[in-house]
C-alpha cells in the first residue's frame, strides 16, 4: 500500500474505503485494551470484524449492530 504524502492513516483509509468489511483484531482481549484498529475501521466507513475488548464489542464504544463480533468462534 503506497503512503500518500507521508501520511499512513490517510493511505489506510483510501485503501479500505472500497470494501464493506475490514478486520480489526486487537493484540489482546484484556479489559480496557483497545487501539486505533476499531477507530480506523469506522473512519474508513467499513463494518469491522472485531476481536478485542468485549466491552467495546458490547456497546462500550460502538453500536452493537454496526460491527461483527468475532467472540466465540
Amino acid at each position: 500500500m503506497p503512503i500518500i504524502n507521508g501520511d499512513f492513516s490517510t493511505s489506510k483509509y483510501e485503501f479500505m474505503k472500497d470494501y464493506k468489511f475490514s478486520i480489526a483484531f486487537e493484540n489482546s482481549s484484556a479489559n480496557g485494551y483497545s487501539t486505533e484498529k476499531i477507530i480506523q475501521a469506522f473512519g474508513a466507513q467499513t463494518i469491522p470484524i472485531y476481536w478485542g475488548d468485549q466491552k467495546v464489542a458490547m456497546g462500550g464504544g460502538a453500536k452493537s449492530k454496526s460491527f461483527y463480533k468475532y467472540f466465540g468462534f
